[in-house]
């Protein structure tokens, strides 16, 4: 495919994220609960940047019916998620400019390949039709075109495109593609509040998903959704070369650089975030530093007493930076894991486990000092009563309630 290799055309598709605001309209149905990982400020709207961390840690995008106005912009009877085929230098250009105007556009995505998304059935638009489309008669929000003009499977490409109307409608410089979800569904399956996992897109976590890209504004960005990525290879839900890289898009001088294969591809080695080298460690700097992680828990059980009984249940050490070289030695070895909520803990066998349940977290609290001392790595407790399930309900944690790679906020600073 030799004549593709040009500084218009992208072997990749982008899933860009926009600002939602929880009032408006035309914002789809949220969910009724983020879980415990995000912190929403329901007064403000959700950044790209938000939106961007929650598809990432819930391994999906959602299809919608892309209100506008009130009205859906997505014909037939399948919901859909949007991608436009415009390169990446393009769409940098456009998703500022676009987002300073207040359009339904920022400059953050996610990456796929195109052949990919092909496979599992996301196609081109349709910008028009002979004539103008007949809308039929329905009781309900659905637009559906005459299927002589159009066969109802198909509806969910069409884009009205009159760029010769008084008040011309022309989308097409956003070269969009759409993935239709095929849910049997009905047309009303999202008009009731959900939680989170109970609404339906295209899930990203799938291996032919794969390999994935993120585009971001900063360093600071792309190190949160690093720990995000990280967060879902330590728990098995993807393979460590799931996500190839997150590029922060603040590091390239010009996104005219970007415009050219090669070029594209020096940036992207040069400034992006690779994945896979946060993910490796070696097995003999693993054992070393996990040898050091248990003489300070074997210290601290030797220098602590009485022994108090009490409350059982089980105590971990709850660890906040998934990137540092303690916990990928912890994870490797076994000692530390990623609970259902995301959070990393590590097992504390050498602390005694007949000791009670407030003492082990008094404890944990002196050991946490002593890593953040030795390792700079902070954590703290946590801890489930009457129970040994880190999956379980927490009967207290330690304060760390607004670390910025843990959580995802809302309302940070505008970030465009």
């Amino acid at each position: 495919m030799k004549n593709n290799n040009r500084y218009d055309l992208s072997n990749f598709l982008i899933h860009f994220f926009r600002e939602i605001d929880p009032e408006d309209t035309d914002t789809p149905v949220l969910p009724e609960n983020w879980g415990f990982h995000s912190l929403e400020i329901l007064e403000a709207p959700f950044t790209p940047f938000f939106m961007l961390r929650n598809a990432v840690r819930h391994g999906q995008v959602w299809a919608t019916w892309a209100i506008r106005g009130g009205k859906r912009t997505i014909y037939g009877h399948d919901p859909a998620v949007c991608f436009t085929e415009m390169p990446i230098a393009a769409f940098l250009e456009a998703g500022v400019e676009r987002a300073r105007r207040g359009e339904a556009m920022s400059a953050f995505g996610l990456v796929f390949a195109k052949s990919g998304l092909h496979q599992i059935g996301a196609r081109p638009v349709i910008y028009g039709l002979d004539g103008s489309p007949r809308m039929a008669n329905t009781n309900g929000p659905a637009r559906i075109i005459d299927r002589t003009q159009l066969a109802p499977a198909e509806q969910y490409r069409y884009v009205t495109f009159e760029p010769g109307a008084k008040r011309p409608i022309d989308w097409s410089h956003e070269r969009e593609w759409r993935w239709p979800l095929r849910t049997g569904r009905g047309l009303d399956a999202f008009d009731l509040p959900p939680a989170y996992d109970d609404i339906c897109g295209l899930e990203l976590d799938t291996p032919s998903m794969g390999p994935l890209g993120a585009i971001v504004r900063t360093r600071d960005q792309a190190d949160r959704l690093l720990y995000d990525i990280l967060m879902k290879i330590d728990r098995g839900d993807i393979t460590p070369d799931h996500y190839s890289f997150v590029l922060p898009t603040d590091e390239v001088s010009q996104p005219a650089d970007l415009r050219d294969p090669a070029s594209l591809n020096r940036a992207i080695d040069q400034a992006a975030v690779t994945v896979s080298k946060y993910a490796e460690i070696s097995s003999k700097r693993a054992k070393r530093l996990a040898g050091r992680f248990s003489s300070l828990v074997k210290h601290i059980e030797g220098d602590t007493e009485p022994f108090e009984f009490g409350q059982t249940g089980g105590c971990w050490l709850w660890v906040m930076d998934n990137r540092t070289s303690l916990i990928r030695a912890l994870i490797k070895t076994g000692r530390a894991f990623v609970n259902k909520d995301g959070k990393y803990l590590i097992h504390l066998d050498g602390f005694d486990q007949d000791r009670s349940l407030r003492q082990r977290q008094n404890m944990t609290l002196r050991l946490a000092d002593g890593v953040k001392k030795e390792f700079r790595v902070s954590g703290t407790y946590f801890s489930v009563a009457d129970n040994t399930c880190p999956d379980e309900l927490p009967f207290f944690c330690g304060v760390h309630d607004d670390d910025p790679l843990v959580y995802n906020h809302s309302d940070l600073p505008p970030d465009v």
